[in-house]
């Protein structure tokens, strides 16, 4: 086995043990969309309502909500991974 092919080991098996999670959100070009009870606003990726793939339903309805404004929002898929941070320092 070639140096590589053991780094590649390491990592596949690194990421397996890793914490992930998919969500949906829906965007329109650059926008997302943040939902509330009084309707919707167009916001940044960090402000936009996700829903877990369980809320399959609900994240469609929202969608069709857009369409009702004449708004073509697209459900994009969010992964989410959780590893222990590792500050790189920047070369001097």
């Amino acid at each position: 086995m070639q140096c590589k092919d053991i780094e590649r080991l390491i990592i596949d098996s690194t990421w397996k043990n890793l914490s992930e999670e998919e969500l949906l959100i829906i965007k329109e070009g650059d926008d997302y969309f943040r939902f509330k009870d009084e309707g919707f606003e167009r916001c940044a990726m960090s402000r936009g309502t996700v829903f877990p793939l369980s809320r399959l339903k609900d994240a469609k309805a929202a969608c069709a909500t857009l369409k009702k404004e004449a708004i073509a929002g697209q459900l994009m898929k969010l992964t989410i991974v959780e590893e222990p941070y590792t500050e790189i320092s920047a070369p001097e």
